[in-house]
């Protein structure tokens, strides 16, 4: 569906299998651009070629009801395969819907005033793209907005969630990220990354189960906010010196209230390099478990980074505080 008088709707419906034509391109599931309308409720989308879902284009309203978005399929030349991808100032409301086994990512949001919003969703067990990497929960670039309510991202690849790039953003209510799984080397595996000056807000929710690092920020001008959320038991993975529930580093900040960093390996929380800067209060950082690097445990670690700690708890870590 394409241009401001192109509407379509979907109910009961799939849309299945389909095949890229003979140059290798395209063979997306479903496509909105230029300012098209398409609605879509208790569909299936699945097994498509490349991109399951494609938003593209000022004025382009996608609204998507109790549909599975699954199998996208990926290619070897692509790379930026997702089961729905949204750019070019498109809205995107997804309420109630399966994203599944897709290749690359479940969800791809960029460009400046791209918004996506998640809702009662899961997002679960992305793949590898064509080139044998990626499989994130959900990337956002370029200024970019998603925001995720009461949604679940479970068992993806290399990175939960991801935001880069200056004005890029993420908004979490009530939204678990856990059981990240690493690349086929052994990689990664991590919750949420926030880089090169994106933010994120995160309330009421958890990152749980994931393997390397929890939560990392880095880079100046990246914002982490964290309301009421739990980081906990990270796990070393195939690198036995992280599994470490927060990284804040290279001048990015972080403030956290009223938040729980436990059970993780080796560093609770550790802030790196001169800019960095970190304000918890009200939080508790504990039971952090020794691992291989350190041999012990801290509850918070910093170098060069300024860090301000009020009413907060340590305790319980298997080394110093």
């Amino acid at each position: 569906v394409q241009h401001a008088r192109g509407y379509v709707t979907l109910i009961d419906s799939t849309v299945q299998d389909t095949q890229p034509n003979t140059d290798g391109h395209f063979g997306y599931g479903l496509v909105a651009l230029a300012g098209g309308t398409l609605e879509a409720d208790s569909c299936l989308v699945q097994g498509n070629g490349a991109i399951g879902v494609q938003v593209h284009g000022s004025g382009t309203a996608v609204t998507l009801r109790d549909t599975r978005i699954s199998d996208t399929q990926p290619r070897a030349w692509f790379h930026s395969e997702a089961g729905l991808e949204a750019s070019g100032e498109a809205v995107v409301s997804i309420d109630g819907c399966t994203l599944s086994g897709n290749a690359g990512a479940g969800v791809t949001v960029y460009d400046e005033g791209t918004l996506v919003t998640l809702t009662d969703c899961s997002v679960v067990e992305t793949k590898p793209n064509g080139a044998d990497d990626r499989g994130y929960g959900a990337q956002v670039s370029e200024s970019g907005a998603l925001v995720v309510r009461s949604s679940v991202f479970s068992s993806n690849r290399l990175v939960g969630m991801v935001a880069t790039d200056e004005g890029s953003s993420i908004t979490l209510s009530d939204t678990l990220i856990s059981n990240t799984q690493e690349d086929g080397e052994g990689e990664r595996g991590m919750g949420i990354i926030v880089r090169d000056g994106a933010t994120l807000w995160a309330e009421d929710s958890e990152l749980v189960g994931n393997m390397d690092v929890g939560l990392e920020a880095s880079r100046a001008c990246s914002e982490v906010t964290l309301i009421r959320t739990h980081i906990r038991d990270t796990a070393a993975g195939g690198n036995p010196d992280f599994g470490w529930g927060v990284a804040v580093q290279l001048g990015a900040e972080l403030y956290a209230q009223d938040c729980e960093i436990a059970g993780n390996n080796e560093i609770g929380l550790v802030a790196l390099h001169t800019g960095t800067d970190v304000t918890l209060q009200g939080c508790r950082i504990a039971e952090t478990r020794g691992g291989q690097f350190f041999g012990i445990a801290m509850g918070v670690a910093a170098q060069m980074a300024r860090v301000d700690i009020g009413d907060s708890e340590i305790s319980g870590n298997e080394g110093p505080g």
